[in-house]
């Protein structure tokens, strides 16, 4: 197998890619949107073999030449951008050892902690090198009920020129299930464990607060579209005004909630609620200030002042006193 080779796994579902050669009987392969992970050989099953006589053999990376190039300082983008995890390593006593791995060519200043009930207990801090990893102690499997949320906060550091990558805060609770899938191999220690991402961001789960948050703003968008298909939404304050501010903000207390089409339905009504208190207060002008945006609003007004049978005259207001995103209304 050469770097490029697509490949299938033998013992669990899914395909991959060999983006780097480490050893005799095993390759790096990139999975689930680049997600590096040491394989052996014997894990591994071609697939489209078809493609490397059209397109030729691909000159193979040793980890040998990765580690010269680690040392010469390069200044190019580090080509192993992805492969930070939390490993789980079962041990003859029922017990599993936590270690931090790094698979990348960074080097990477990091912080382990523990959170149990909302309270963080600070467990190291240290320099994880490149392709390297930091063991911590031994937790019993048959208590995983039990364990702690693990954070992890990361930050990547490699000499030269490259892109710069966010700084990386992980929050990691133990699940029973994950622990009965199968093992994988760890080739940094040559041993199966249990392997977490901790740089993939499709498996980072939203906060309760965030996700709190959400549901309140859906339950608030699920009355709002309720109430303005009753028509009973908004209840706007019609009152006798000499110029009228149509700008949303102004007419709701949290814009966010609305989309365009009950936005633009908030701001007419509240138009010809005012025209109507105008009328009845025998008032000869209103200024109307809907700003400019894409004209949407301005082109409704419009077409509603020109078949208003009341409205003598309409015009731009003046643009040195309300800016470009007026029209004053003439009755008689």
């Amino acid at each position: 197998m050469q770097i490029g080779d697509k490949v299938r796994f033998l013992n669990q579902s899914g395909e991959g890619i060999i983006t780097a050669i480490l050893g005799p009987t095993q390759v790096e392969v990139a999975i689930d949107g680049d997600f590096r992970i040491p394989y052996e050989l014997r894990q591994l099953v071609p697939i489209a073999r078809e493609e490397r006589a059209v397109f030729g053999p691909t000159k193979i990376e040793s980890a040998a030449d990765r580690t010269n190039k680690l040392a010469q300082g390069t200044s190019t983008q580090p080509k192993a951008e992805h492969g930070v995890y939390l490993a789980l390593i079962p041990k003859a006593d029922g017990t599993l050892e936590l270690c931090i791995a790094n698979n990348t060519d960074y080097n990477l200043p990091f912080s382990l902690g523990l959170e149990r009930n909302g309270v963080y207990t600070g467990l190291d801090a240290n320099l994880l090198e490149a392709r390297n990893i930091k063991r911590y102690g031994n937790y019993q499997r048959s208590e995983v009920n039990k364990w702690p949320v693990f954070v992890v906060q990361v930050l990547f550091h490699k000499h030269g020129q490259q892109t710069l990558k966010k700084p990386l805060l992980r929050k990691l609770e133990i699940e029973p299930e994950s622990l009965t899938k199968p093992l994988r191999r760890l080739a940094l220690l040559q041993v199966d464990a249990h392997i977490f991402p901790l740089d993939d961001i499709m498996l980072v789960k939203p906060e309760p607060t965030a996700i709190k948050q959400g549901i309140e703003k859906a339950s608030q968008q699920a009355a709002i579209k309720a109430s303005v298909a009753q028509g009973t939404q908004p209840k706007v304050q019609y009152a006798v005004q000499e110029v009228v501010d149509l700008h949303i903000e102004k007419l709701v207390a949290n814009p966010t909630l609305y989309n365009a089409d009950e936005m633009l339905k908030i701001q007419l009504d509240m138009f010809e609620g005012c025209i109507s208190k105008a009328l009845a207060a025998g008032m000869p002008k209103v200024t109307f200030i809907h700003g400019v945006g894409g004209y949407v609003l301005k082109r409704m007004i419009t077409l509603r002042l020109k078949n208003h049978k009341q409205v003598k005259d309409y015009k731009d207001a003046p643009a040195n006193k309300f800016g470009n995103g007026a029209t004053e209304v003439w009755f008689g």
